[in-house]
């Protein structure tokens, strides 16, 4: 799993607080308030790597921070990427910045923590991250109690099951005092993306371990094709290879072999985490969801 913490708006209405520091920036209780955020995360054993997209106006702000983070680990897990954006008026949004970021990083087979950058949390969000991994999307809710003040806020309205059926920015009469809180949980898009498949598969019959070998299959298809084409590639190109190695035999089966390898095993462990959730889709709530 890997995290977005979204910071690339320029919170205008904040003018002139955060014309020149970006708001998550702010500090509070003295830290910037996206180390907040960071510290909520920090019990979340399956994160790997925490993406911060922001905007190219204080994306060197946003690198500076990142390089005096005292954890070593986490200065390494830590990732700034510049949406481009330079004002409010050419801002790609937080699915826009969302979009982009799964793009540019090749991320569509990973499971997602998306965090607001200028959420206050004062508890974990590991139990959340467990929560969100056992479907396609989750949002985070918080009832505020008061339909007046949910004017300020993201409504959504759930049914029995949990399953949200109106969200609406600042409603002029919202219907329900729970306010989205700029917490989402994504599943990894191939299994998300085949959700109502597999819960039909499962209905009618489809075994644990056969779901598990089809998401699987979907998952290494595409490596094995690459690397035999890969290998193709190498031995046609061999007299090529010969000037740039030292050491090697381009023809020694065995590099050919354990690359082939390594290759196969990693396209193995991170398909296996997209598989193993497939097979845990309960087929009533996946059919209710689409």
């Amino acid at each position: 799993m890997d995290a977005f913490i979204l910071a690339a708006g320029y919170a205008t209405r904040l003018y002139p607080l955060t014309l020149h520091k970006a708001k998550p920036l702010l500090e509070i209780a003295g830290r910037p308030m996206i180390e907040w955020v960071l510290r909520s995360l920090a019990d979340v054993t399956a994160l790997e790597r925490i993406f911060v997209v922001t905007n190219g106006k204080f994306a060197k702000d946003f690198e500076q921070w990142a390089r005096h983070q005292q954890d070593r680990q986490l200065r390494e897990r830590l990732k700034i990427v510049s949406d481009g954006s330079s004002s409010d008026d050419d801002k790609l949004g937080a699915i826009g910045d969302i979009h982009f970021v799964i793009t540019r990083e090749s991320l569509a087979g990973r499971d997602l923590l998306i965090v607001a950058g200028d959420n206050l949390l004062d508890a974990s969000l590991a139990e959340f991250a467990r929560f969100a991994g056992e479907t396609a999307a989750t949002v985070a809710v918080y009832d505020v109690g008061d339909l007046e003040q949910m004017k300020r806020y993201a409504a959504v309205t759930l049914d029995r099951d949990g399953i949200i059926t109106h969200f609406e920015e600042k409603p002029a009469r919202p219907e329900s005092t729970l306010a989205a809180i700029g917490i989402y949980g994504l599943v990894s898009h191939t299994v998300a993306q085949r959700t109502r498949e597999i819960g039909i598969r499962i209905a009618l019959g489809a075994r644990r371990e056969q779901v598990v070998r089809l998401t699987l299959g979907q998952g290494l298809g595409p490596t094995a094709i690459g690397i035999g084409l890969g290998s193709l590639v190498s031995l046609a190109a061999t007299s090529a290879l010969a000037s740039i190695l030292y050491g090697v035999n381009v023809h020694d089966p065995i590099v050919f072999v354990a690359t082939a390898a390594a290759l196969g095993f990693v396209a193995a462990v991170a398909s296996y985490g997209p598989a193993r959730r497939a097979a845990t889709i309960d087929p009533i709530i996946s059919l209710r969801s689409e």
